[in-house]
């Protein structure tokens, strides 16, 4: 797939900005896109959400039980609150500005939207 869209001769900016901004999974399951050809690469770069869940949830409670242990319950309670409010504030300006900033700053080049939507789309 890569090689088809650097490879890509003339791209329609208005219908690539149309394409990465509609809701694939609410509107248009059929739609998704097909990262790799073959059918293991497929199937490993695609996360469902449980999987999120299986893997954080335990590390997130061990580094919990551990700065317990460590500094107390007051110091984790602000750790946790500090860390969920950067992480909240960080990931909405990148997202916000990097992703859905495309009209003002994302050039009509076929390399420079390829690398967008591999990060984005």
């Amino acid at each position: 797939m890569m090689d088809q869209i650097f490879a890509m001769e003339s791209v329609d900016f208005d219908e690539y900005m149309k394409f990465i901004n509609e809701p694939k999974h609410l509107i248009n399951p059929v739609r998704d896109v097909r990262m790799f050809e073959d059918n293991f690469s497929e199937w490993a770069s695609k996360t469902p959400w449980y999987r999120v869940l299986i893997v954080w949830i335990p590390y997130c409670a061990w580094h919990i039980y551990e700065s317990l242990a460590f500094v107390g319950l007051l110091e984790t309670l602000i750790g946790i609150l500090c860390g969920l409010a950067l992480w909240t504030f960080t990931e909405y300006t990148l997202h916000r500005f990097l992703f859905h900033g495309e009209r003002v700053w994302l050039p009509a080049n076929p390399k420079i939207i390829a690398i967008h939507f591999l990060f984005h789309g």
